[in-house]
């Protein structure tokens, strides 16, 4: 029934090819992530439309919004082996979560807070690969320059922690690498105490585990 009910809204999923040409795109996001959520797959009409969330991220101007960070979360939980084969997907990802980053548009903390908590999801995902090898060193380098901050990109307490938890998602994607980038860049103090200092702000049960998972 479920592939039968995928293959009439086709034509409404074809409209995220362009959804900056329709106001709905976040119910369409809605409807591709309870079609993963309750089959527990992703099949191969809503894998096509993976590579569109990139243009409603644009539409946002940069952001996730409400629902997108949570639809891309689920296509990775089960979409990660073929997207782990397409050089493209991966490049978009990190695209993504870099301008995210980055962005500007209000409220920026929050904005760049999504972008931070997407690399920890990333890094996790593809956890025991090497995938993300090629991007992992000019990734991190984009997540210390955040960490600086400046005048217009600030750096509150709560965008701190999760650009401090990217490393940890690191670990667990590659501990050998995450260990020598630190200390190559003379940063392996400096994230330890930061660590160490937000810890007991940390809230969420997920936030403690990754602590513990990290250290």
């Amino acid at each position: 029934h479920g592939h039968i009910y995928e293959q009439t809204l086709m034509p409404i999923f074809e409209l995220m090819v362009e959804p900056e040409k329709i106001s709905f795109e976040d119910d369409i996001c809605i409807i591709l992530k309870n079609f993963i959520r309750k089959t527990n797959s992703l099949s191969d009409i809503i894998f096509k439309v993976f590579p569109c969330l990139e243009r409603v991220f644009q539409k946002n101007k940069q952001t996730f919004g409400d629902t997108l960070l949570d639809t891309i979360n689920w296509y990775l939980i089960y979409g990660s082996e073929r997207i782990m084969q397409n050089r493209d997907l991966l490049i978009m990802l990190c695209r993504i979560a870099e301008q995210a980053l980055f962005s500007v548009e209000p409220t920026i903390t929050t904005n760049n807070s999504e972008g931070a908590i997407f690399l920890q999801i990333v890094f996790q995902i593809f956890q025991g690969s090497n995938v993300l090898d090629e991007y992992f060193v000019p990734v991190l380098d984009r997540v210390v320059e955040r960490l600086k901050g400046s005048t217009q990109l600030p750096v509150k307490p709560v965008l701190k922690k999760h650009l401090l938890q990217v490393f940890l998602s690191a670990i667990m994607y590659n501990p050998g690498a995450t260990v020598r980038y630190l200390h190559e860049k003379q940063l392996t103090k400096d994230v330890i105490v930061g660590l160490i200092e937000v810890k007991r702000e940390f809230r969420s049960q997920y936030e403690r585990k990754l602590f513990i998972l990290g250290l």
